[in-house]
């Protein structure tokens, strides 16, 4: 299939997703629109409005569309510590030092925003100082640092509101 094939295919699967999830979501064309723009291009998009007026329903309603889409969403007020953001557990391996003592070490699996295709942060100006520069650097998409290394991720959209 060529280029333009697919385009006019992929045209007619985003319409037919899009007018299915404004029958839900009604009035929200704005979100739905500016949620697949973000998605084809790459570029974050940000959502300015009152609260309650289901806009990350309707971003959650295109994302669970996508076959195999890991959706992201958060609170960022509630979100305290960067590793809430981007780490889904920890372990610890304890070893046993020559001089009787324990040598204990950290690991952390990254999972959360870190392993996610669309992420939603939700209230984002009111996230943490260091949350807020680690959405900030997540949006640009070039992946998150963590441990002193830059981590690529998944991201495909990065969406937020305020």
């Amino acid at each position: 299939m060529n280029n333009m094939a697919q385009a006019v295919a992929l045209a007619a699967k985003v319409r037919g997703v899009s007018n299915d999830v404004l029958a839900r979501h009604i009035g929200r064309a704005d979100v739905a629109r500016a949620t697949w723009l973000a998605l084809l291009t790459g570029r974050p998009a940000f959502f300015l409005g009152t609260p309650g007026v289901d806009k990350t329903g309707t971003v959650e309603a295109v994302a669970s569309r996508i076959d195999g889409a890991n959706f992201f969403e958060a609170l960022m007020p509630t979100v305290v510590s960067v590793e809430q953001l981007i780490v889904e557990s920890t372990s610890i391996d304890e070893s046993p030092t020559d001089g009787g003592g324990k040598s204990i070490r950290t690991r952390d699996m990254l999972g959360r925003a870190a392993l996610a295709h669309i992420v939603f942060a939700d209230e984002i100006w009111k996230a943490e100082p260091r949350v807020l520069q680690t959405l900030l650097d997540l949006s640009k998409g070039d992946g998150v640092r963590h441990e002193g290394a830059m981590v690529k991720t998944p991201l495909l959209a990065f969406l937020a509101s305020s």
